[in-house]
C-alpha cells in the first residue's frame, strides 16, 4: 500500500482509474470523430456540386412519358352475380370500359428523338 493512503482511497482510485482513461479515450474518439465528419461534410458538397453540374448537361435530354389506354372489364361473373341476387344488391351487368394509365421517364438518345425509357 502506498503511503500516506488509507485502504479505501486505494481502492477508489483502482476504480476512478479506468473510468478517466475511459473518459479520455472517448473525448479523443469524439475529437476523431467530428474531425472526420468535417471532411466527409466537405467531400459530400464535392460531390452534391458534381451531380448539380451533371444534371445541368444531361436535364433538356429527359422526358416523362405518360399513357393512357382504354380497358373492357368483363360484367360479373356467375358466381358474384348469384351472391349480389342473393342479398338483394344492384350491379353492373354490362361489361365496361375504364382507363388504364400509365407512367414513366427516360432519355433522348439520338437527334432524331428516338427515347429510351424504363
Amino acid at each position: 500500500m502506498t503511503r500516506g493512503m488509507d485502504k479505501s482511497t486505494t481502492v477508489r482510485w483502482r476504480l476512478v482509474m479506468p473510468v478517466l482513461a475511459a473518459l479520455f479515450a472517448f473525448a479523443l474518439c469524439v475529437g476523431a470523430m467530428a474531425q472526420a465528419a468535417g471532411r466527409g461534410v466537405d467531400l459530400l458538397k464535392q460531390l452534391d456540386e458534381a451531380y448539380v453540374e451533371i444534371w445541368k448537361k444531361v436535364a433538356p435530354a429527359v422526358v416523362n412519358v405518360d399513357t393512357s389506354r382504354d380497358v373492357t372489364l368483363p360484367g360479373p361473373s356467375p358466381t358474384l352475380r348469384r351472391f349480389f341476387e342473393d342479398f338483394d344488391v344492384e350491379y353492373r351487368d354490362e361489361p365496361r370500359t375504364v382507363p388504364r394509365l400509365g407512367r414513366g421517364s427516360g432519355f433522348v438518345i439520338d437527334k432524331k428523338g428516338h427515347v429510351l425509357t424504363n
